[in-house]
């Protein structure tokens, strides 16, 4: 009904805050299909929204913010792009390296770990999988539980704005999460 309400004087801007929220999958499904013919009507829309999976569909460009800050504006598929392929690999012979190392390899964009899984971001999928082959069994090492996977928006968002949860410290300065 907001949506509607927003509409009535005809703006050529329109800004949208979290209109999905609280909604079951149909209403989400429902609300994109009116955010599609607002697009079509060639109006200028400002979306905000936490679902990561909706900027990448019907957002043009997106902006991601971290702490009040803009970290990154571009379309969903340059942002995207810049992580094309993830490979993400556990060890489960540790031989002797240095995840950054991993870095070195000509076809990494970018390398990360979380928890026991190093997860390395790829131009060549296939060139890499051989590189990092080689790599480790130079170093007498054997991977385990090798996932190839495209990268997502999310997964964008999370290796911008990092990986750890974060919370800021009461004013009184205890330190708790509530």
């Amino acid at each position: 009904m907001a949506i509607f309400l927003a509409l009535l004087n005809d703006p050529q801007i329109v800004f949208l805050d979290e209109p999905t929220r609280d909604l079951d999958p149909q209403g989400r499904r429902l609300v994109w299909g009116i955010i599609e013919k607002i697009k079509e009507q060639k109006r200028s829309l400002i979306l905000t929204t936490h679902y990561i999976e909706e900027a990448e569909k019907l957002c043009d460009r997106v902006a991601i913010m971290d702490a009040g800050k803009v970290l990154v504006l571009d379309s969903p598929a340059n942002l995207v792009g810049a992580y094309k392929v993830q490979l993400r690999f556990k060890v489960s012979k540790e031989g002797t390296f240095e995840a950054q190392e991993l870095n070195r390899l000509s076809q990494v964009v970018d390398f990360g770990k979380v928890d026991e899984e190093y997860i390395l971001w790829v131009k060549n999928v296939e060139s890499a999988i051989v590189e990092l082959v080689e790599f480790l069994q130079k170093r007498k090492t054997t991977f385990s539980d090798l996932h190839i996977s495209k990268a997502s928006l999310e997964d964008v968002f999370i290796k911008i704005t990092g990986k750890k949860m974060r919370h800021e410290s009461p004013a009184d300065g205890s330190d708790h999460l509530s």
